[in-house]
């Protein structure tokens, strides 16, 4: 279990929903897992050298981050599924959740992501 003061990976993938809408829509784990690249490029990335070297994203490790945030002991604060075949598939916040002051707060305090 992640220390109050670290961010998880959940936090991220919560934080990078929120930024790209998915307070009003849903949102494709796509673009969800590019944003979270660009963010936290080594949690995000393929972990093979031979792929990381190539800049691709992980999009595995979003959805987990993703499916996650659905679950009650991460706070419920996503709802949605990955169907790539599905239109208007993808994940969306909660409403409650995004006024998650905790999340937020450890994100602003300037948490390092990068590296």
């Amino acid at each position: 279990m992640p220390k109050v003061n670290e961010v998880s990976n959940v936090d991220v993938v919560v934080y990078v929903l929120a930024l790209l809408g998915g307070v009003e829509k849903t949102v494709y784990s796509e673009d969800v897992a590019a944003r979270c690249y660009e963010v936290a490029p080594s949690r995000f990335s393929w972990q093979l050298p031979k792929y990381r070297q190539k800049g691709w994203p992980d999009k595995y490790i979003v959805r987990a981050g993703l499916e996650d945030a659905k679950k009650e002991k991460h706070g419920a604060l996503v709802v949605g599924a990955y169907c790539p075949r599905v239109l208007g598939a993808g994940y969306a916040i909660v409403p409650v959740a995004h006024c998650g002051d905790c999340r937020r707060v450890r994100l602003q305090k300037g948490a390092r992501l990068r590296g």
